[in-house]
C-alpha cells in the first residue's frame, strides 16, 4: 500500500449510507454508520468492502426506524437482506476488535497517563500481559469468552492493526466517558468526541517505540485508516489522578515474572 488508508477520494458513499433526512450523501468520516463498519471490516478487500455496506444498511435502517422516518416492514426488509450470515460475524469481529483495541488502549494509558512515570518502559508485551488477565475475567455481552491467549490476542493486534486507534478510543471513552458512551455515535458531538480520542490514539501508535527490541511504532501512516485532521481537535480523556488498580497489579506481575 503506497499511502494512508482513506475513503476513494471524490467517491460519494453508496446510497444506502445515505443520510436521507436531509436527502443527500455525506462524506465517509462524518457518517457514524460508516465509522462503526469499518472497525468490524477494515480490510481493503471486496469481501470487507461488501460487509461495510451491509453493516451500513442495517444501522441506517434502525436508525430511520427509530426516527420515524421508515416503518416496521421497510426496515425489517432492508435488514433481512443484508443480515444473511452477518450476526455472528460482528460478534466475532466486535471480540477481536475489543481485544485489538484494550491492547492499544492500555499502553496509551500506561505511556500517557499522569501515572506514567510509575511504570518503567511501557510495551506491547505489558499490554498483551494486561489484557489477558483482563480478558480472563470479562465477558461479551452475550457471556461468551473474549480472547485471552497471547498468540490469539497478538492475532488480534495484527488482523486490527489498521483500526485499533478506533477500538481504544472507544474502549478509552467506556472506561472514562466524556459523554454518555451510548451517545457516542448517535449524534454529530458524539461521533466529533469519538473521533478526537481516536485521533490522539492515533498520534500516539505513529510515534511511540520501545526503548529496546524493534524500534518501530505501535503502526504506520501505511498501515491505518487515519482519521483526518478535520475531524475536529484531538481529545484526552479524564484520565483519574491515580493509577488504576488493574493496571499497577498487572504490571507489578508482569515484572516480577521477568526478574
Amino acid at each position: 500500500m503506497s499511502g494512508p488508508r482513506q475513503p476513494p477520494e471524490g467517491t460519494p458513499a453508496p446510497q444506502s449510507w445515505t443520510t436521507v433526512s436531509e436527502g443527500r450523501q455525506p462524506t465517509y468520516w462524518t457518517n457514524p454508520h460508516w465509522v462503526r463498519a469499518l472497525m468490524h471490516f477494515p480490510d481493503d478487500t471486496p469481501e470487507h468492502r461488501e460487509r461495510r455496506e451491509q453493516y451500513c444498511g442495517i444501522l441506517t435502517a434502525q436508525t430511520l426506524k427509530r426516527i420515524g422516518l421508515l416503518g416496521e416492514a421497510e426496515s425489517r426488509a432492508v435488514i433481512n437482506a443484508a443480515v444473511d450470515g452477518l450476526a455472528a460475524v460482528l460478534t466475532e469481529t466486535a471480540k477481536r476488535g475489543i481485544v485489538a483495541g484494550d491492547v492499544l488502549f492500555t499502553l496509551y494509558g500506561m505511556a500517557m497517563g499522569p501515572w506514567r512515570d510509575q511504570i518503567p518502559e511501557p510495551s506491547i508485551g505489558k499490554a498483551i500481559d494486561i489484557v489477558s488477565k483482563f480478558s480472563a475475567i470479562e465477558t461479551y455481552p452475550d457471556q461468551s469468552p473474549l480472547p485471552r491467549s497471547d498468540p490469539t490476542i497478538r492475532a488480534c493486534i495484527s488482523n486490527f492493526r489498521a483500526v485499533a486507534h478506533l477500538w481504544a478510543a472507544f474502549r478509552l471513552h467506556h472506561q472514562y466517558p466524556m459523554r454518555p458512551h451510548r451517545e457516542l455515535f448517535d449524534s454529530a458531538e458524539g461521533l466529533r468526541d469519538f473521533l478526537g480520542i481516536a485521533r490522539s490514539v492515533q498520534a500516539f501508535g505513529l510515534a511511540f517505540t520501545t526503548k529496546h527490541g524493534e524500534q518501530r511504532p505501535v503502526f504506520t501512516a501505511e498501515e491505518i485508516w487515519l482519521v483526518p485532521d478535520n475531524q475536529g481537535p484531538m481529545l484526552i480523556p479524564p484520565w483519574p489522578p491515580e493509577m488504576p488498580e488493574w493496571i499497577a497489579g498487572a504490571v507489578q506481575s508482569y515484572s516480577a515474572r521477568k526478574r
